[in-house]
């Protein structure tokens, strides 16, 4: 046995495995080695080459995992769906939801999971690493009592981010298609306005946006309402010309902001794209630094303002307070008194004739995300965990009373202008423009909206 093993070895050596295998009789004929003895080793290596030749189709199907369908079970559970369809917004095609969640599996699966993923389809395989059968992914993404990190991602996935992504999507198409934008004499940036309360998110779905157009060859930047701050001189100046309002103490309500930079930036972002790129010169996009001054906040130098892209086309413009209209100074004044009062009458004022307001700058917007809360108050929940991962990370950080103060001093525009702003998602649309409305829990997690119909 022996000495046939070594016939076989070096017969293997010389003619190939293949060839070897397929002409097997005629080289162990002669041989010591007994009919059974050849018919095993026959049997193995022809088991071998099979396992070889089917390796790379293994590949393909760990590639595929999770299928489309179970996919698309998942995206069909999302309360955002039923929207997407009545609209035309959702993709028909499985492909392209599975195409759009590898872009970003990487960035929303846990770190711990995600970590060893070789490229983007293991980052979105390890999205569903807890799922032990695939036939019932669409019931490990329900709201749980207690949702696991990876269905908390998948729902912020497959049930918020993409879903808006397809329908702000749809809605630039939509305006272009009507020339709206983009004609002749209509050349514009795309303006969609995204107002969300403090920490539920929304720096995160802007950034994932933003890499979804780009992805898909759109130019797209970020402006947030906190970049459009008044310094911090102008700030203290407001604080000292109304010592007893505390709403007014602090950068955040309705009157902290300069709405004349602005403007002249949706201006400038305009007239370059209208320009053409050649032509145009770079477009600064403000920024606003929080660390300043103590913690107090101040205009970031223009030499860290980063330029906006050249043909930029989609521009996201963010703010907690983004879309919200006064209301009567007699409404005013029962929710927050003569504090709250003021600041509605700051919301309602035109700044001359070159500045509209408040008015002027959200209806530059051309189309509105709203994210809706059942209750303002996670607000304080959100903003401690933000600070205490702060505090672990080392960076100063406010304590829990901190938090409660800073936080209360939004509260009372919370209350009178978040049911109107709601109102308006729901029904024609935030100032009549085509408006998604997104509602949360306290967890983040996306959830029918209750005064709603599916």
């Amino acid at each position: 046995a022996h000495d046939s093993n070594i016939h076989l070895a070096r017969q293997v050596e010389k003619h190939g495995c293949l060839s070897f295998v397929c002409d097997m009789p005629r080289f162990a004929r002669g041989r010591r080695a007994g009919r059974v003895g050849r018919m095993l080793l026959q049997t193995c290596l022809l088991l071998l080459l099979l396992a070889a030749m089917l390796a790379p189709m293994a590949n393909v199907a760990m590639a595929m995992f999770p299928s489309n369908a179970a996919i698309m079970r998942v995206v069909r559970d999302g309360p955002l769906f039923a929207q997407l369809e009545r609209c035309g917004a959702a993709p028909a095609d499985a492909s392209e939801w599975r195409s759009r969640a590898e872009a970003l599996a990487t960035s929303v699966a846990p770190s711990v999971v995600a970590g060893d993923a070789r490229d983007d389809a293991e980052a979105l395989a390890a999205l569903f690493a807890d799922v032990t059968e695939v036939e019932a992914v669409d019931a490990s993404v329900g709201l749980d009592a207690e949702p696991s990190p990876l269905a908390l991602a998948r729902q912020r996935l497959f049930h918020v981010c993409l879903p808006t992504y397809f329908w702000c999507r749809h809605v630039h198409a939509e305006a272009k298609r009507q020339g709206r934008i983009g004609g002749e004499e209509q050349r514009r940036v795309f303006v969609v306005g995204m107002s969300a309360p403090q920490g539920c998110g929304k720096t995160t779905m802007v950034e994932q946006l933003v890499a979804l157009w780009t992805a898909d060859g759109v130019k797209c930047a970020a402006l947030s309402i906190d970049d459009v701050y008044l310094n911090g001189t102008a700030l203290d100046a407001l604080a000292a010309a109304n010592p007893s309002n505390r709403l007014l103490g602090v950068r955040g309500n309705p009157g902290t902001h300069d709405i004349g930079l602005a403007l002249s930036t949706f201006a400038a972002l305009d007239d370059a794209l209208a320009e053409g790129s050649a032509a145009a010169p770079p477009i600064l996009l403000p920024r606003y630094d929080k660390a300043l001054r103590g913690g107090r906040g101040d205009r970031a130098p223009r030499s860290q303002w980063p330029t906006a892209p050249v043909g930029l086309e989609v521009l996201l413009f963010e703010g907690w307070m983004a879309g919200f209209s006064p209301t009567s100074p007699e409404r005013a004044r029962e929710v927050g008194g003569d504090d709250l009062a003021a600041i509605n009458t700051n919301l309602a004022a035109r700044y001359g004739e070159s500045c509209g307001g408040y008015s002027a700058m959200f209806g530059r917007a051309d189309a509105w995300l709203v994210v809706g809360v059942e209750d303002p108050a996670h607000v304080f929940k959100w903003r401690r965990e933000a600070e205490q991962k702060m505090a672990l990370a080392g960076r100063g950080a406010m304590d829990d009373a901190a938090v409660e103060d800073f936080v209360s001093r939004y509260m009372p525009a919370y209350r009178l202008y978040l049911p109107g702003l709601y109102e308006q998602a729901r029904g024609a649309g935030v100032d009549g423009k085509p408006t998604l409305f997104v509602h949360v829990d306290g967890d983040r997690r996306p959830v029918p909206d209750p005064e709603s119909p599916r």
